[in-house]
């Protein structure tokens, strides 16, 4: 189905590719540079991830029995999702000690957790290989 506004079809075209930014020189203003644009290194990639409502509630409660701790600690407040990115890493430090063997059922709907990139590319490692 095509959009009504061509300015979406030109978009859809397009490949998500690092944008290069053209700048004039300035000793020469005739002559362009180009350059990449740089990915930052605090970069986060977003996972959803489906829970049931017993999972759910299980985590909303990990959460808040934690909230204490770690506000003593840094002096933030712990967010639901700072708390799953934290037992995320947690489970990708200790591989061997976390069972990975639950079948996936999407219950439609979902907790979210940042994890760095570096942190990332551990985790599809792990979800490649059993270990």
């Amino acid at each position: 189905m095509s959009s009504l506004n061509p300015f979406f079809e030109e978009l859809k075209g397009k490949d998500p590719k690092p944008k290069a930014i053209q700048k004039t020189s300035l000793e020469d203003p005739s002559r362009q540079i180009t350059s990449m644009r740089k990915v930052r290194k605090d970069k986060q990639h977003d996972i959803k991830f489906p829970v049931d409502y017993v999972m759910k509630v299980k985590l909303r409660t990990l959460c808040k029995t934690l909230n204490s701790i770690y506000k003593q600690k840094t002096g933030k407040s712990l967010t639901q999702t700072n708390c799953n990115t934290l037992l995320l890493r947690f489970a990708l430090m200790r591989r061997k000690d976390v069972d990975y063997g639950m079948p996936y059922t999407d219950t439609k709907e979902y907790m979210h957790t940042h994890l760095l990139r570096p942190n990332t590319a551990k985790g599809e490692d792990c979800m490649k290989s059993p270990s």
